[in-house]
């Protein structure tokens, strides 16, 4: 900015610049800016005309007639101007902005097919319809697959999901060619695009989930069986698994818990603190009896919960965890997050639906509802 409202310095020359409806027209005054600035006196005042001239071109349908009169611009165009437009932007890398090229690319082509040729294909074809009509082809796709494979319930679900998680993904990018950032690039100045803020607007349904049942009265008592007998089998295992069950902690966070972290109430009850690195901290409580099981287990006073002198064996037997669930018949992507979401489904229906929220360290209650109250986890018949 050069300290004067609308009047702009870019690439060594004095633009104005105005918005209309949301979007912002820029003009170049043809006054270079020199280094005395002995120029910046000429641009204010041409600068103020073509304030009105613009003010008037817009009175009078000024960019409807533009539009009207030049075609709109093709897919070449629009990507020299997003690559020029990126390049000198910090925090782009070079490899993210082919990314996002060839994302645009893939959706006009999954639905144009061969008639597709960015030389030629103009851009009026970006609408939020042409993302839809991908969305469509893609879950489409993924379930004819599943059919034709003859694939079990919860593989084909978890191949819907993958397909619908590549939909999101793919509006993310899509929208990186259109964001503000650098639409407003005067490499952009000269393109005839339909209307990007419709597209930046574009809503993209959430992730597939599989179908889902709370765990069985009889499966849950065969896996708390199953998790008891590790505790003279695998100490650490059983502590890896007790985490999960009991408290509902993340992977991530289950390797750093520390015995100092928990706090005994005046009531017998214990609270504890949950607080690991770029996660808002949160706090839980613990009956009595669980604590006082976990004191007679802990045996030696050492400073994690789970036994390991780093991140990395601890981390092992996290993994080791989700392999023994695996083996219990286990078929999530993630078992061991399984155990979170089956403890968030228990929490739930005894306490509701915020308080779970509250146990799991969610933000928004959302995100407890739309992935944790309800969950499947097949256990097969050998855990008897």
């Amino acid at each position: 900015r050069t300290g004067t409202r609308n009047l702009y310095e870019r690439d060594g020359w004095y633009y104005v610049v105005r918005s209309f409806d949301g979007r912002q027209v820029w003009q170049s005054l043809r006054i270079e800016v020199d280094p005395e600035r002995a120029n910046y006196v000429h641009a204010k005042e041409a600068a103020r005309h073509a304030l009105a001239a613009l003010s008037l071109w817009h009175l009078h349908g000024g960019a409807e007639r533009d539009r009207a009169a030049r075609p709109f611009s093709t897919f070449a165009e629009l990507t020299a101007a997003y690559r020029h437009a990126c390049a000198g932007r910090s925090g782009i890398a070079p490899d993210t902005v082919e990314r996002n090229l060839r994302t645009l690319d893939l959706i006009a082509r999954s639905v144009l097919g061969d008639k597709f040729d960015p030389a030629t294909t103009r851009t009026d074809i970006l609408t939020p319809e042409l993302f839809r009509r991908f969305e469509e082809h893609r879950i489409t796709a993924a379930r004819a697959e599943a059919a034709r494979a003859k694939l079990p319930r919860q593989e084909a679900a978890a191949l819907l999901a993958r397909a619908q998680n590549v939909v999101k993904s793919a509006a993310a990018k899509f929208k990186s060619v259109f964001n503000r950032a650098v639409t407003q690039s005067h490499h952009y100045r000269d393109l005839i695009l339909p209307d990007t803020r419709a597209l930046l607007e574009l809503k993209v349904a959430g992730t597939f989930r599989r179908a889902r049942d709370p765990l069985k009265p009889a499966a849950r008592a065969s896996l708390v069986r199953a998790m008891g007998k590790t505790r003279a089998d695998d100490l650490p295992l059983w502590w890896a698994l007790q985490l999960a069950w009991h408290l509902g902690i993340r992977r991530g966070s289950a390797g750093h818990m520390r015995w100092d972290w928990f706090s005994e109430q005046a009531d017998g009850a214990v609270r504890v603190k949950i607080s690991v690195a770029k996660r808002r901290p949160y706090v839980i409580r613990i009956p009595a009896d669980l604590w006082a099981e976990w004191l007679e287990a802990r045996g030696a006073k050492r400073d994690y919960v789970i036994p390991g002198d780093t991140p990395e064996e601890r981390d092992t037997f996290i993994v080791r965890a989700g392999l023994w669930l695996r083996g219990l018949g286990f078929t999530s992507d993630k078992p061991y997050h399984e155990l979170r979401a089956i403890h968030g489904q228990w929490f739930a229906d005894k306490y509701g639906l915020a308080e779970a929220g509250l146990r799991l360290g969610h933000a928004p209650p959302g995100v407890t509802a739309a992935n944790y109250v309800t969950v499947e986890s097949k256990i097969v018949a050998r855990m008897e």
